[in-house]
């Protein structure tokens, strides 16, 4: 009866604690042999879409109630982006209904996700080390507004995968163990598509704020530094794939 007990509280215990861990997002620029110098006066963000593959969406959800997690994640998306697009020190405006506001020259940011694993919780936080991870993977484009002509590509990649679990951090729990599996591992594995999404608008916004800094839009020292994902970068021309 003890064991039963002990073992119920660790794992309430591990489902209600949530902390920062260890989940990364990295950036992928794109090349391409003709883009826009053009400094902008502000940015528009557009509602984040969906590749039209939609087995690369693996969430537990079907019918109506995945339609509406797609839209609440887009919403939850467009809300982290324009947060953290504002930070860079310009205007940030969302597309409404699919149109862009009127106003002065800018750049229009549109993106769709490519790949979302929602994973398993419970294997994240029991077990770690890559088990039970999310992923989410996203393509976007800046390009001038009215001109349509290109500023840049890239593709972001990331998920919560990196953290150890109770096994593997702690190996047989004792009750001398107990309060560290559920404060450090519990709340580190704990984490899922939404903090995804924050994660990966922060690296768009990383992103994008060196780009409007090289080109003169913003001082430099606004610019902020995104992590960039080792190995060769694609041309521009597979951000179609």
């Amino acid at each position: 009866m003890k064991f039963i007990r002990f073992r119920t509280i660790l794992f309430a215990g591990s489902m209600l604690l949530m902390g920062a861990g260890c989940a990364s997002v990295s950036v992928q620029p794109k090349v391409s042999r003709s883009v826009s110098p053009y400094a902008p006066r502000r940015i528009v963000v557009a509602d984040f879409g969906y590749t039209g593959d939609s087995a690369r969406v693996r969430v537990d959800r079907e019918g109506p109630e995945l339609r509406a997690f797609k839209r609440d994640l887009t919403t939850k998306m467009n809300g982290y982006l324009v947060k953290e697009m504002s930070r860079c020190g310009l205007p940030v405006e969302r597309e409404i209904n699919g149109k862009i506001p009127p106003g002065p020259p800018g750049w229009l940011v549109t993106g769709e996700f490519t790949r979302i694993n929602q994973g398993s919780r419970a294997l994240r936080i029991i077990v770690g080390a890559g088990t039970g991870g999310t992923k989410m993977d996203t393509r976007v484009k800046v390009e001038r507004i009215g001109s349509g002509k290109l500023v840049c590509g890239f593709r972001t990649t990331g998920g919560s995968n990196a953290d150890s679990g109770i096994i593997t951090s702690y190996g047989p729990l004792t009750i001398a163990t107990l309060g560290g599996a559920l404060i450090n591992v519990g709340g580190s594995s704990a984490h899922g598509v939404t903090e995804d999404a924050r994660r990966t608008a922060k690296m768009i916004a990383d992103y994008i704020s060196q780009q409007l800094a090289r080109r003169g839009a913003i001082p430099p020292d606004k610019a902020r530094e995104p992590k960039i994902l080792n190995g060769p970068v694609d041309p521009l021309g597979s951000l179609k794939n």
